[in-house]
């Protein structure tokens, strides 16, 4: 089977010294089978417990699955801003960007 690899990105989320794992994974490539091509499209975040994939469908356009990514953006820079604003677990930290 061969593989070409357009885009991938890994990050730990975590410090090495820290006992908990954290990461988040984007990828986008095609495979190549028996079978013929199948390409791979995802973005995948984990921590030690739980995995989330999101992946763009056979039935998904790239457009759509790019909309999918941007709410996401959209959805975790809320999140983020209030965090850091509003909740009453306010995270403090010089590190709001």
């Amino acid at each position: 089977m061969k593989t070409k690899t357009y885009f991938k990105s890994e990050k730990w989320l975590n410090s090495q010294t820290s006992s908990s794992t954290g990461s988040i994974v984007c990828y986008d490539g095609v495979f190549e089978g028996t079978e013929g091509s199948c390409y791979c499209t995802f973005v995948e975040i984990a921590d030690c417990h739980n995995k989330v994939r999101l992946h763009r469908s056979h039935v998904d356009t790239n457009e759509e699955f790019l909309e999918k990514v941007n709410s996401l953006i959209t959805i975790l820079s809320l999140f983020k801003n209030h965090l850091a604003n509003e909740s009453p677990n306010r995270i403090n930290s010089d590190n709001n960007d």
